[in-house]
């Protein structure tokens, strides 16, 4: 991880917001100093061109991994299925695994030196990720519960009305319950 903080990351919300829109606009580097340029800034506090070049790379790059862990999430939903809406919760748990993989090791696959306050955030990072998954994990299985409950209704209901059709004893319907659906006596 980058040690300090770049020019760019230090100037004011409303700047960062207009260079990342300019970006997406399509305009060239030059165009984008320009503008800073016209603002009422400190030159002090201007970013050099070569600065702006590599701030737009990085978030070029931050972008097209996270497009890269949506699409690696969407195609481990399609693969393993999707009960509810879960799709979401599990895209944002790939993608977050996916960047959290990114800080730790560097570009060329040596593991990421990090200082206390990084060491701390990445501890948090997957304390946060493994909640969202045993979160993802308790839904999908109350989710389970309530279909099994409501397919052992119906069951019920269809093994009583044609037990009583058919002419069968209060006890024998009672038994075919226990024994088939795994209902008690009595429920």
């Amino acid at each position: 991880m980058p040690k300090g903080r770049s020019k760019i990351d230090r100037l004011p919300e409303e700047v960062r917001d207009l260079i990342g829109r300019l970006l997406r606009q399509g305009r060239t580097l030059d165009e984008i100093m320009a503008k800073l340029a016209d603002l009422d800034l400190p030159a002090d506090d201007l970013p050099s061109r070569s600065g702006l070049g590599r701030w737009a790379g990085q978030i070029s790059a931050m972008a097209e991994e996270m497009r890269r862990q949506e699409t690696i999430g969407r195609q481990l939903v399609e693969q393993f299925g999707d009960i509810g809406d879960t799709r979401t919760a599990r895209v944002n748990i790939a993608m977050a695994q996916g960047l959290l993989s990114r800080l730790m090791f560097t570009e060329g696959g040596g593991v990421a030196k990090l200082d206390a306050k990084e060491a701390m955030f990445v501890c948090s990072s997957i304390s946060s990720l493994m909640n969202a998954v045993k979160a993802d994990t308790d839904r999908q299985l109350k989710l389970q519960a309530e279909a099994e409950k409501k397919t052992k209704t119906a069951a019920v209901k269809a093994v009583d009305a044609v037990a009583k059709e058919k002419g069968l004893s209060a006890d024998t319907i009672q038994a075919i319950k226990a024994q088939i659906l795994g209902v008690k006596v009595g429920t």
